[in-house]
């Protein structure tokens, strides 16, 4: 498990760059040994996947992210990232997100993702937003993306 030692103090929306150096510097590199390196929740904000709209990624390429990670791995290594995964409407417009565990392997492939069932209310969604919008409650962390649930364990 690799934490970037950033405090929440000290994030915001454009730590990207800073958040990434800090997990590549601590999680040494891949030899001989498999490993599994471990990237908590929260702290990739780009996004990891293919196939989104061109102007879901910003200035980022998913392509260059992934291989820019999978550089740490040894050839059996794999590495979890907690991210997000995006949700489009028929007309490419953002619908939802998922708070996600995607598999890296070291040729850059995205071995799976899981999506997290158990939602924090106020934090991936705020509960019963038709009461509590119009008093001035809000989420308690950035973003106004209402994540999903995921489906839950399964074989």
């Amino acid at each position: 498990m690799v934490q970037p030692d950033i405090g929440q103090e000290d994030r915001s929306e454009t730590d990207g760059e800073r958040v990434l150096s800090a997990l590549e510097k601590l999680s040494g590199q891949g030899g001989a040994t498999p490993r599994l390196v471990v990237w908590p929740e929260g702290v990739v904000r780009d996004y990891v996947e293919d196939g989104y709209p061109f102007y879901a990624y910003g200035w980022s390429s998913p392509l260059y992210l992934r291989r820019r990670m999978a550089r740490l791995l040894g050839p059996e290594d794999i590495l979890l990232i907690g991210g997000t995964a995006l949700e489009f409407d028929a007309k490419d417009r953002i619908s939802g997100a998922a708070n996600s565990v995607f598999a890296l392997d070291a040729q850059a492939r995205l071995r799976g993702r899981y999506d997290k069932a158990h939602l924090v209310p106020y934090g991936e969604y705020l509960p019963m937003p038709w009461l509590l919008k119009p008093l001035g409650l809000a989420r308690l962390v950035p973003g106004d993306i209402d994540f999903t649930s995921g489906k839950g364990p399964r074989t």
